[in-house]
């Protein structure tokens, strides 16, 4: 017995020595994981929540929860590194679970660990974890994918020729080649621009060999499927890499599988690549009651409407509650909008928004640093899934990241989209020609497009200003894709103020078997994606004490009081208060809208002679904002003194019963 606890002694002293110094290895990783298990085995379990397709385990912390007192405690997950390379996010979460259970061991977080869980899983994508150790920038996990369409799969991968450990670029001269050296930074290869008078004289290739003598070099390369994009909401079907199906990926429906799983969890707390406390939320602005459609056939005869006529949803509503086919549910644009089929809305309610902002101001009033790039979530993603689908509040949050304004301290110029979203029509108008195609030429618009054109695209009504900004927008991330070189020169910048000079491989000669002559040289793998390991450690802090802030909205729901009311011999009334004691509502406004969860349910069970005079047997609670309380009512008959049971139910958390003795008090 005492040589197991010196061995997991060492184990554990070892490992976090290791995390220390640097970003572990994924063998370090989980020795480390399984030490701090066996150290800690009082307040914490280490579960699986599957494997991953090359077989890895995918490990989940659950801490706490032991104790329950009748009421409802909501629990958080925290998980990390679905892109798999982004092996701060993992280093994060193992970091915040250390001083959660420091905190527990003090006695801070004594109290509320007793009854609520917090879930941490520190890497959901171990097989390109793995990978990111080898020295190739590869982004997919191990799932087979004929990139090339050939027959044969994964044949052709990048290879270290020269020895170096990484794999970075070849650039070879040939006559055909469209690249050309920087001139102010020979590092740089940049595309050469035919309107300068600029001729390509390299072609760039990743480092490797044609292994399958097909003409093309590392064109069907190991993998895989970008799980960070394979969730359902709002998969992107026809994008490379995000997988042949939604959730087609063992990971990502483990993932899924272990929250429907676990209904206790009501907030997400995801680290990756993309960020939703520093960046502006989209949500839906429009009045969705005032959204116009036709009503399928077969309801609107049943309804008595015209299947060929326009109704609002708001009418559609009333013409529904007067018919009775509602039946006393509660009927709302929203379900209406389900229930006919109409198209929901994939964005963050109004409602909701605020919730966020709020978050947001609170995160930048912890965490300050630079400015980031804007990367709300996209398609595919698994916060996505998580507020849309599972139905909770859901943060990304992606640590660091390459600021996205390069020009820093630069003033906007009168065509910028923050500007244009601003302006009407008529401020539009008012613009000097001259400084809206100076600007136009500056962000490398087409030709054709110039100030005269855009006002009277205004004037007609066939442009706003903030559809111009959009337009905008797409010149410059053009222009931007193709390497305009200043960009490059200020991003360069920005590496060696983060890396200092461990970035870049300088360019030099390599004898290739079929090539000839080519330089071998470039980026080093995930630079600009990952951020240096002393960065992220100076960070913990800031995250921490972010994180323990949003643990203190989360307290308990109860049944707060029930009211006894007597009303003759034999009948009473009987109030029922269910009370939300968090600083956050039950249900996301989206969740209860749109019936992505069910709602709360209060029924009073009708044993021991009971019966009920008004009120449902089983009422339904579908909102409950923080700090306020629900009221549902009886009123029934029944021998004073007897006992009547309540019970308050989600399939979440499970249920409280409530025994009360019919005597009014």
């Amino acid at each position: 017995m005492k040589k197991f606890f010196f061995l997991s002694l060492i184990i554990f002293l070892f490992s976090f020595f290791v995390m220390g110094k640097g970003y572990l290895k994924l063998d370090e990783l989980y020795g480390s994981m399984k030490a701090l298990s066996s150290q800690n085995s009082s307040i914490l379990k280490l579960d699986t929540l599957g494997r991953s397709q090359g077989g890895n385990p995918i490990y989940v912390f659950v801490v706490g929860g032991s104790e329950n007192d009748g009421k409802f405690y909501p629990s958080i997950f925290v998980g990390a590194n679905f892109e798999g390379y982004r092996v701060d996010g993992t280093y994060m979460v193992i970091n915040l679970l250390e001083r959660v259970l420091s905190d527990y061991k003090s006695g801070k977080l004594k109290n509320f660990l007793t009854h609520h869980k917090i879930y941490f899983a520190p890497l959901l994508n171990p097989d390109v974890y793995e990978n990111y150790f080898s020295g190739v920038e590869k982004l997919t996990n191990n799932f087979p994918v004929n990139d090339d369409l050939d027959e044969v799969v994964d044949e052709d991968s990048p290879e270290d020729l020269n020895g170096d450990g990484f794999i970075t670029m070849m650039r070879v001269k040939d006559e055909d080649g469209k690249w050309i050296v920087d001139e102010k930074d020979p590092r740089i290869m940049k595309k050469a621009d035919a309107k300068k008078g600029e001729v390509g004289i390299y072609k760039l290739y990743t480092e490797g060999i044609d292994n399958d003598g097909d003409g093309r070099i590392n064109e069907d390369a190991k993998g895989g499927v970008l799980l960070s994009k394979n969730f359902p909401q709002k998969f992107p079907y026809f994008e490379k890499d995000t997988g042949i199906y939604p959730a087609s990926q063992p990971e990502v429906r483990e993932f899924i599988d272990y929250l429907l799983k676990k209904r206790d969890i009501s907030f997400v707390f995801l680290f990756g690549s993309e960020n939703m406390l520093t960046t502006n939320i989209p949500f839906n602005k429009g009045n969705l009651g005032g959204e116009r459609v036709k009503v399928p056939e077969r309801f609107a005869r049943y309804l008595g409407l015209d299947p060929q006529r326009e109704y609002t949803l708001n009418e559609i509503v009333k013409i529904i509650k007067e018919s009775g086919f509602g039946r006393g549910r509660d009927i709302t644009p929203e379900k209406v909008a389900q229930f006919f089929g109409f198209s929901t809305p994939t964005n963050i309610t109004p409602t909701d928004k605020k919730f966020y902002d709020e978050l947001k101001k609170e995160y930048e009033k912890i965490v300050k640093e630079e400015k980031r790039e804007k990367k709300f979530p996209s398609g595919g993603s698994p916060a996505l899934w998580c507020y849309f689908q599972y139905g909770v509040y859901t943060v990304e949050d992606d640590i660091w990241s390459i600021p996205e304004n390069l020009g820093k301290g630069k003033k906007k110029g009168v065509l910028s989209p923050d500007n244009l979203k601003k302006m009407n029509g008529e401020d539009f108008l008012k613009l000097e020609d001259s400084k809206i195609n100076d600007e136009l030429k500056k962000i490398g618009a087409p030709s054709f497009v110039n100030a005269k054109m855009l006002k009277e695209a205004v004037k007609s009504g066939r442009l706003t200003p903030k559809k111009i900004g959009e337009m905008i927008k797409k010149f410059k991330n053009k222009k931007s894709a193709e390497g305009g070189f200043k960009k490059l020169e200020e991003k360069y910048k920005l590496y060696e103020k983060y890396y200092g000079n461990d970035f870049f491989i300088p360019w030099k000669t390599f004898k290739h078997p079929t090539l000839g002559e080519v330089e071998i040289g470039g980026l080093k793998p995930f630079v600009g994606k990952v951020p240096p390991f002393n960065l992220v450690k100076e960070r913990v802090d800031g995250e921490y004490k972010f994180f323990t802030g949003l643990l203190g909205k989360f307290k308990d729901v109860e049944i707060s009081k029930v009211k006894v009311e007597k009303k003759a011999d034999g009948i009473f009334k009987i109030s029922c208060y269910v009370k939300n004691n968090c600083d956050l509502p039950i249900f996301t406004d989206f969740a209860s809208k749109f019936s992505v969860v069910n709602p709360i349910s209060v029924q009073l069970l009708t044993d021991n002679g009971i019966k009920i005079i008004s009120g449902k047997p089983l009422q339904k609670i579908t909102q409950i904002e923080p700090h306020n309380q629900k009221k549902v009512k009886w009123l029934i008959s029944g021998k004073e003194g007897s006992e009547i049971t309540l019970r308050l139910y989600w399939d979440r958390w499970g249920e409280i019963v409530k025994k009360v003795l019919l005597k009014e008090e």
